[in-house]
């Protein structure tokens, strides 16, 4: 297997100039992500280069394995760092929750939760305007249950810097949003949204998130759960 493993990854290295190699590369790679034992080859300039190349300009399926295929290999703080630096990288994975590809939104979500513990790679993702994306997620009737639950909680964890905080509390569209989430969609939601709100309004009292919030109704929900 790890021979195997050495083969791929020469063939990663060196396939910048050819998607359909490089996409089938990640499709052998994301079905032997349980059986690699050591992934850290995979955060190597070249490979990481090779990555955004399929983002940019893959097939969805390419995409969506690509995604899986970073969150596999995000398993530290130092690998999530160089992951969070690589130039482009995390631009390219806050683009693709405009896509109309529900799988593919939602498995960069779940790269951006698991990507964003280190309070550094908060900052980078807020930097890179992926709130305003969550706002658009959380906007659209469509947005299936998992979407919606996935963005409040990245939104949650985002919130937890001062300047997450920021622009969610001040962007009262955005937290109108969040209140109606709370008692509507599912359980897991009604619990991100009531961190959310439950933060702004009552341990730190921003004035502009309880408006927000009371002009929402979102009160009344509070009252509900309390």
């Amino acid at each position: 297997m790890d021979e195997f493993f050495s083969k791929v990854l020469d063939l990663m290295r060196n396939a910048e100039s050819s998607i359909k190699i490089v996409e089938q590369v990640v499709k052998i790679l994301d079905l032997m992500l349980t059986k690699i034992s050591d992934k850290k080859p995979l955060l190597e300039t070249n490979c990481l280069s090779t990555i955004l190349l399929v983002l940019q300009r893959g097939n969805s399926d390419s995409q969506i394995e690509t995604v899986r295929l970073l969150e596999s290999i995000a398993v530290d703080g130092e690998s999530k760092l160089k992951i969070g630096q690589k130039e482009g990288l995390v631009a390219e994975l806050v683009k693709s929750l405009r896509k109309e590809n529900p799988r593919l939104i939602e498995a960069s979500l779940s790269f951006f939760i698991a990507i964003t513990m280190p309070k550094r790679l908060k900052t980078v993702v807020i930097q890179y305007r992926i709130i305003p994306e969550l706002k658009y997620l959380l906007s659209q009737p469509n947005t299936t249950t998992s979407i919606t639950e996935k963005a409040l909680e990245l939104l949650e964890e985002l919130s937890t810097r001062k300047e997450g905080r920021v622009e969610i509390w001040h962007d009262s569209v955005l937290l109108g949003r969040i209140a109606e989430t709370v008692l509507t969609v599912s359980s897991n939601a009604t619990e991100h949204a009531v961190a959310i709100l439950w933060t702004g309004c009552y341990l730190f009292r921003d004035q502009k998130a309880q408006e927000a919030v009371a002009s929402s109704n979102g009160m009344t929900k509070f009252l509900l759960l309390m």
